[in-house]
């Protein structure tokens, strides 16, 4: 059987205006690598436009480039009208641009309370409105069901790969739907949790609205990528406490060769007259994770004890953050310090190749990091670190690198005076990783994520297990949690999402509380095609029941049940292969 068609969700790198960073360089390095791990013939590329996908053409390199794509299904999707909501996140977003610094996190963090507030509303009202709802027909042939897309450019069963920054745009119902109605596979990536686990990082109230688009992606996704060990953990036991589905996951190492290049192009005067001296380098948005804090902390407790000719200059290379402030009003404003310390806002690729490159060593002291690719990057240049030793940074150094509480200031300075006084062995350091260190190369990273999707493709016969109020559609009733409810008869109840199975011979069982005694219906649909249909007696004493199909090619099958009862609660199903 061929493989099906891989699509790349590119409306991130397709927005974006600067130098691919972060998120956007993986996006954009996945759409340049992937066709040499599967056919050209089959990756495809879409973005997000007008409320729906649309096909575009993938360039070479879109991460050298300010646009990445160009659109070969539909010409408005070069630049068309933005719908509602859009037009409207831009106007808010240019209304908080417009007001005085210090009353942005305020209005920020109203705006997204107003926002959850309106979304529970809605939410209760639909539910209220479900429960006042007259019974569904009992006739399986007139049933109501969801109605189908008027056009897509997915075909049943095939895959989308989306790992651009997913929670910006609003189509996550849209892949519902697409799931439900077409079987499409989705491949996600988790980057961290930062915003659940430590909000107090983070612009406004994040930390709800991020709970649920993690738990979004866990119901939508078929393999979620993780950027590091720690990112996979921490997305497990989110999921686990908020009793959400599993889905696999899998870990894949960033590539840190992108900034690694050889510097062909004469340096601007910032930049040379930098190098002209010892200096140590921090690369990051200067925000509050970051923790530039512990930095200048360190430096002002060098120059108080008289160490301040005794270390290099401090180089900080990143766009200044929210809640940083008051801290670079310090760094100005501090006497101690004498200018030690030096910010750079706007670095070329050249030039920050040049910045690590040259580097006495480089400082990284993040509280916290889903990867921490600065630390990667100064390694692939040969460049010592001193970094945190919280989150995944010591899986990205290593024992490459020298690690410090990021909350201990003394600690920082320590390590800094004494590799400033000791050049020998800091030259001894440096050449052992500019003769061991290996970097990852973006195509060995994004051939881990191909192999992972190609085991998704290549499974055979598995199980699937599925919750009634997560992965099914609710036709009747009211959804409870984990469950739907129905206080009267009701042929279909629910509706599955689609599932992908296997040729083979299949054993369904079903978990369901019913008050009397009753028929709960079960029917199994792939496109027109009746592959199961049974009546099967339930009472108060039943909890589960099973039966068999089987199935003679690869299929896309969605699960239907229904009752004749006063009232069921459906809580859980699944599809398991059997070999007798």
């Amino acid at each position: 059987m061929s493989q099906p068609v891989i699509w790349v969700n590119i409306t991130t790198s397709y927005h974006w205006q600067r130098a691919a960073v972060g998120i956007v360089r993986v996006e954009s390095e996945l759409a340049s690598h992937l066709p040499s791990v599967f056919s050209d013939a089959k990756v495809k590329y879409c973005i997000w436009d007008n409320d729906r996908f649309v096909e575009v053409t993938q360039r070479k390199h879109p991460q050298k480039q300010a646009k990445p794509v160009t659109p070969t299904a539909a010409p408005q999707a070069y630049r068309s009208p933005l719908s509602k909501r859009d037009a409207l996140k831009h106007i808010a977003a240019g209304f908080l641009a417009l007001l005085p610094g210090r009353w942005q996190p305020f209005v920020r963090r109203s705006l997204i309370r107003m926002n959850q507030l309106r979304h529970r509303v809605i939410q209760r009202w639909q539910q209220w409105r479900a429960m006042k709802a007259k019974p569904a027909p009992t006739r399986p042939a007139k049933a109501k069901t969801d109605p189908k897309p008027t056009s897509t450019i997915f075909a049943p069963g095939e895959v989308l790969i989306t790992v651009g920054l997913d929670w910006n745009y609003p189509y996550r119902p849209e892949l519902r739907k697409l799931k439900a109605q077409q079987g499409l596979r989705i491949v996600s990536c988790c980057y961290d949790l930062i915003p659940v686990y430590y909000p107090q990082y983070c612009v406004g109230d994040v930390a709800s609205v991020f709970s649920e688009y993690f738990l979004d992606m866990a119901r939508l996704s078929d393999l979620i990528m993780c950027i590091s060990e720690q990112t996979r953990q921490d997305l497990r036991s989110h999921l686990l406490d908020a009793g959400a589905p599993l889905p696999p996951a899998e870990v894949f190492r960033l590539g840190d060769d992108s900034v690694a290049e050889t510097v062909d192009k004469p340096l601007d005067d910032e930049i040379a007259t930098i190098m002209a001296a010892p200096y140590i380098l921090f690369v990051s948005t200067i925000e509050r994770r970051k923790n530039h804090q512990v930095l200048y902390l360190a430096y002002h407790l060098l120059a108080k004890a008289g160490h301040i000719n005794d270390i290099p200059q401090m180089v900080w290379v990143g766009m200044p953050g929210w809640g940083t402030s008051e801290l670079l009003e310090d760094v100005r404003l501090d006497p101690l310090l004498k200018g030690k310390i030096t910010l750079c806002h706007h670095v070329s690729d050249a030039a920050l190749a040049a910045l690590y490159q040259q580097a006495t060593l480089t400082v990284f002291p993040s509280y916290y990091e889903g990867w921490g690719l600065p630390v990667a990057e100064s390694l692939a240049h040969g460049t010592p670190v001193i970094s945190s030793d919280r989150g995944s940074l010591p899986e990205v150094g290593g024992d490459w690198v020298q690690y410090c509480d990021p909350m201990t200031p003394q600690a920082w300075a320590n390590a800094i005076l004494h590799w400033s006084r000791n050049p020998a062995a800091l030259q001894d350091w440096r050449d052992q990783l500019r003769a061991a260190y290996r970097p990852q190369p973006w195509s060995a990273a994004i051939t881990e994520i191909a192999t992972s999707i190609q085991a998704i493709l290549a499974q055979p016969a598995i199980s699937h297990t599925g919750y009634a109020g997560y992965d099914m559609t609710c036709l009747a009733g009211y959804q409870a949690g984990s469950t739907i409810i129905s206080e009267q008869p009701a042929n279909p109840l629910c509706r599955s999402r689609a599932y992908r199975l296997a040729p083979g011979g299949y054993q369904l069982t079903i978990w369901a509380d019913a008050t009397t005694q009753q028929n709960l219906s079960v029917r199994l649909i792939s496109d027109d095609l009746v592959l199961l249909e049974e009546n099967l007696p339930w009472d108060k004493e039943t909890s589960e029941q099973s039966c068999r199909f089987q199935v003679d090619s690869t299929a896309m099958v969605q699960l239907l049940i229904g009752h004749d009862g006063p009232a069921l609660t459906c809580r859980q199903f699944r599809f398991e292969p059997v070999t007798d």
